[in-house]
């Protein structure tokens, strides 16, 4: 999945921190598969762009804080894919 950082990727994406879960065989709710909830934890990057690519296993749930730079570039309908 792509994050664009405004309609137009006028912003500047700085960095983003995100959920990180280490347990490949969690993929749901608790109650579903009957084991506890996996330990989560935090991770951040450094991204220096309009656009973020996140990737998202099946049944995935993340948080993301951006940290952004408003009002940084021109704004444009340039796409990340070329």
């Amino acid at each position: 999945m792509i994050v664009q950082a405004g309609a137009f990727a006028e912003h500047t994406v700085r960095s983003v921190e995100h959920t990180v879960c280490a347990d490949p065989s969690w993929t749901g709710e608790l109650y579903d598969y009957g084991h506890t909830p996996p330990t989560v934890t935090v991770a951040s990057a450094t991204v220096d762009g309009p656009w973020l690519r996140v990737e998202l296993p099946r049944s995935t749930t993340i948080r993301l804080t951006l940290r952004l730079d408003p009002c940084t570039r021109v704004p444009s309908y340039r796409t990340p894919f070329g």
